[in-house]
């Protein structure tokens, strides 16, 4: 018995060198079933580019597993065939263990290229793979030839654009450390899988799982070596932990543009629907408090590498982190940057802290009234101005130990905008409530859908008016087309004040026209 590689004439010669060669469409090596089906038929062989039969003398069960695992099925069993047909015989009395990758590392005897000997050409039938469609593999354990299964067989992925982020996917789906992967592009593991079924992949390096890269072309055709990669090693320019932000390309480490940790790898954010409520979580996680956030959404830092993470989002802005934000999270969106978000964090210096749901009035000429802040997690907050009423401003000057039978409610930030984060929307009080913390909310903390200039606010108390040095009880009519009419004013406590028209009749009238 001898191996092809032991064989001495000369047309055996060519082939070991050109072991890897495809002349005539296919390469030394391969096999392929005829006249039957795509898993079971009569066996041939590739020789220097030409297809040959192989005989079923000594034909067993080693043998079709041999040919079988080649072709990526998990096994198969020989069956009769009484078929012969006019290729050459470049195989008989083919003796494998059923270890062999290759029918060609098979024992055999000669009869190479003989197109006059008679024999029955040998036949398999495989059997599927017991394997999940999509899974992955490596031909060696942690290092090898990546295979993909494809109804219930294995194919191997071809090496055209592989690079070492496609190799970090590969090693994350299998469980090993995706930090330790190393790509390989040439037949660095000897045998492999005959066919392939993945062609030109290119991945972020995020995606769990290989058929979740971009331009996958499942079926093409290969016309490169396989892909290879060991899980071992180490590769850098990878983040660490998923959530982790950085800002990059500012001109100091408080700006650039926004870059987010996904499996590894530094995705960007688009800035469609980008605010500062979005930018004060981020800021958050870099470590401000109460900070002053800038947006900038013109590619002020440039565009980024990785992929597009995260679009049409929406932050309340008390999240820990833009994944408990609501909206559209993408894994691979795609790569176009032309809408990479940035933005510059600056720490509050006026950053106070304080107890929590206590309220306070801020921005008013005394401290009657202002713009309504509250207490929540040790920070001050703004109260959107959605559902803000009379009731809901009562409660807050009860709280403050103020006066609240004359109150005033004001809305669009009257009192200026906040610094901070809103805490609190569409408030509803009770008339009876005395803690605004205790009125009852359609969100709770920290839920809203407010943009600065929807700030809450409040007078406590009757409205602050200019003294113009009248006498208390002076009566005078204003805005008339003359002296004797108009618009009737009284003087309180040296203020003008407007009287209020309800049950005003016509003796109402003559007392003012005799005070007059």
């Amino acid at each position: 018995m001898t191996r092809l590689q032991d064989l001495v004439v000369p047309f055996v010669t060519v082939l070991i060198f050109n072991f890897h060669t495809s002349v005539s469409g296919c390469e030394t090596g391969e096999v392929q079933l005829v006249d039957g089906g795509s898993y079971y038929g009569e066996v041939q062989v590739c020789i220097a580019g030409t297809w040959g039969r192989v005989c079923r003398n000594g034909w067993d069960n080693n043998d079709a597993n041999v040919v079988c695992r080649q072709l990526g099925y998990l096994s198969g069993y020989t069956t009769y065939s009484s078929q012969t047909s006019n290729l050459p015989i470049f195989l008989d009395y083919v003796g494998c263990d059923g270890t062999e990758l290759n029918i060609l590392d098979c024992d055999h005897y000669g009869n190479i290229g003989d197109y006059y000997s008679y024999c029955y050409d040998a036949k398999v039938n495989c059997q599927y793979a017991s394997c999940t469609e999509g899974s992955v593999r490596l031909s060696e354990g942690m290092e090898g030839y990546v295979e993909t299964c494809h109804s219930g067989r294995w194919y191997g992925v071809c090496r055209h654009s592989w690079d070492y982020k496609d190799a970090f996917v590969v090693c994350r789906e299998l469980g090993y450390p995706a930090t330790a992967a190393v790509q390989y592009t040439s037949n660095e593991f000897g045998r492999h899988l005959q066919d392939t079924y993945l062609y030109s992949v290119r991945c972020f390096g995020n995606e769990s799982s290989l058929l979740n890269c971009l331009n996958i072309y499942p079926g093409t055709t290969c016309s490169s070596s396989h892909a290879a990669v060991r899980c071992a090693g180490e590769i850098t320019g990878f983040c660490g932990n998923d959530g982790t932000v950085r800002l990059a390309d500012g001109e100091d480490s408080n700006e650039g543009r926004v870059e987010i940790c996904s499996n590894g790898v530094w995705g960007t954010v688009v800035y469609s629907g980008w605010d500062s409520r979005e930018g004060e979580v981020i800021c958050r996680q870099l470590g401000y408090q109460n900070p002053n956030v800038y947006i900038y959404d013109n590619l002020e830092f440039g565009p980024g590498t990785g992929p597009v993470l995260f679009i049409s989002l929406d932050c309340d802005g008390s999240e820990a982190s833009l994944y408990d934000c609501s909206g559209s999270h993408y894994s691979t969106v795609g790569n176009s940057h032309y809408s990479d978000a940035g933005l510059r964090c600056e720490q509050n210096t006026n950053f106070e802290s304080c107890v929590n749901y206590a309220v306070r009035l801020v921005g008013g000429e005394d401290d009657k009234e202002g713009r309504v802040e509250i207490c929540y997690n040790s920070v001050w907050g703004s109260v959107c101005d959605d559902g803000w009423g009379i009731y809901d401003a009562r409660v807050v000057c009860r709280q403050l130990g103020l006066d609240s039978d004359t109150v005033q409610a004001y809305a669009n930030a009257y009192f200026g905008e906040g610094l901070g984060p809103f805490h609190l929307s569409y408030v509803n009080c009770g008339s009876s409530t005395n803690t605004l913390s205790l009125c009852s909310t359609s969100y709770g903390f920290g839920v809203h859908h407010c943009k600065r200039g929807e700030e809450a606010g409040v007078r406590c108390g009757p409205p602050i008016v200019k003294l113009v040095g009248c006498s208390h009880g002076d009566i005078k009519l204003v805005d008339g087309s003359s002296k004797y009419e108009g618009r009737v004013e009284v003087c309180v406590d040296g203020a003008w004040y407007t009287v209020c028209d309800d049950n005003h009749d016509s003796d109402a009238a003559e007392v003012i026209c005799n005070q007059l």
